[in-house]
């Protein structure tokens, strides 16, 4: 769409769209409002700000672009103290009872209720990503973000980066009209964003992310560019949660922490799909059959994203994701047909990728975000990621071959024979 430059499709229809075993349907619905209630408290109470200091105190937070694993007085973007100071009101999807989103309001800086509020990847990327832990300063960059529309994760990455390499001397001269970026100094990075949203100064040079702005500014400056295939990384650490890290690297959308989410590997839900497979699930760092585990959610993953479902109903128990597909449709779909679905989701994507031209390995993380060096401090010292065995685990498990490729029995055993003929010419 982009490369054709179509900005949206509307399509308008005058009929509804029918439901196979309506009364069955409220059935099923019934779950949700008997189960968020305690599956989902953290969300209830506070929305996404209330995973801030959980996700912190086990190291799973990006702090001070990678470098650390502790950010002084993280609580005052966290749950109880970030509502005290911003939130006014919450906000929600259409037939959500979560309702996880929060809308904030101030005075000084001004920060208006149409903008809604920071979630906790915004919490993350213009607070603790900058060793910011002042809330109103983030709520008035998230508030920047929207009216100009930058993506906060991808924004505040930027903004860390750019902090990175003023450190090392790299922009001397040029940040012009007397800006100095450090880490903290909470009004000088609201001043970057906006800056970076109207490509004013050094913001034309940071606007278009931070693998193309550190290719600009040179001097080794790609060492301080947190991104996967210029995708900037999102706020969960991968060093806290290996699969993660290997869904930043191989996902054929790399350095995103939703449409593959390998931190859901242990969530209750998936337990049928890993004992349809007959996969025990090893520890945390146990590389031998992360990846085997990855390939397995990815799947589901992929079911639950084409199904129009929010991925936070993974963390409600065991959602019936099976029985509200199938009576929708009045089909009679089994878990094994469901995870071959999502396989073949899961290839096409891939091999769109590969018909563009892009490197069947997926793609690469900074030494950083894998643990080398690993850090010192924090919950996650010591830790260094082994993201060649879970890399290679992974395609073996997807079907693919040692260089990611799919195999020509795979395309072939999941009816995508014309997929196979059309990368028949890029094989070896």
């Amino acid at each position: 769409m982009g490369s054709k430059k179509l900005k949206a499709v509307a399509v308008r229809g005058n009929q509804r769209i029918g439901l196979v075993d309506r009364s069955e349907m409220k059935e099923t619905l019934k779950w949700i409002t008997s189960t968020y209630q305690d599956s989902m408290k953290w969300a209830v109470d506070y929305g996404t700000s209330g995973s801030v200091q959980y996700n912190h105190d086990s190291g799973g937070m990006a702090v001070k672009n990678y470098l650390k694993g502790v950010l002084e007085d993280v609580s005052a973007l966290s749950g109880d103290e970030f509502h005290q100071a911003l939130v006014v009101e919450r906000d929600t999807c259409s037939g959500c009872p979560v309702r996880c989103k929060i809308v904030v309001e101030s005075d000084e800086p001004k920060i208006d209720k149409p903008y809604g509020g920071p979630e906790y990847e915004s919490i993350g990327a213009l607070g603790s990503l900058c060793e910011v832990n002042d809330p109103h300063a983030v709520a008035n960059a998230n508030q920047l973000c929207a009216a100009y529309g930058l993506d906060t994760i991808s924004t505040g990455v930027t903004v860390a980066f750019a902090i990175e390499c003023a450190e090392h001397g790299l922009l001397d001269g040029r940040l012009g009209d007397g800006l100095a970026l450090s880490w903290g100094d909470a009004e000088a990075i609201v001043e970057l964003v906006r800056r970076i949203a109207r490509r004013d100064g050094i913001g034309d040079v940071l606007a278009d992310g931070v693998k193309l702005a550190a290719q600009r500014i040179g001097g080794g400056a790609e060492a301080f560019a947190m991104h996967a295939g210029g995708q900037e990384l999102p706020m969960h650490d991968a060093r806290y949660e290996p699969a993660l890290g290997l869904a930043y690297a191989v996902d054929p959308t790399p350095g995103r922490h939703n449409t593959a989410n390998g931190g859901f590997i242990d969530v209750e839900a998936l337990h049928d799909v890993f004992e349809t497979e007959d996969v025990s699930l090893s520890g945390r760092y146990a590389y031998h059959q992360k990846g085997v585990e990855f390939a397995l959610l990815n799947r589901y993953m992929q079911v639950v994203n084409c199904a129009g479902l929010c991925m936070f109903s993974l963390m409600m128990g065991q959602p019936p994701v099976r029985g509200w597909i199938n009576t929708a449709t009045g089909w009679a779909l089994s878990l094994e047909e469901l995870l071959r679905i999502g396989h073949r989701v899961q290839v096409l994507r891939h091999a769109f990728n590969l018909r563009e031209g892009l490197p069947p390995g997926g793609a690469s993380l900074p030494d950083r975000v894998k643990g080398y060096p690993p850090l010192e401090k924090g919950p996650l010292r010591g830790v260094s990621l082994d993201m060649e065995a879970m890399k290679q685990d992974y395609f073996r498990a997807m079907g693919y071959d040692e260089d990611g490729m799919p195999t020509r029995e795979l395309l072939d055993s999941l009816g995508l024979t014309g997929v196979a003929d059309d990368l028949q010419g890029l094989r070896g």
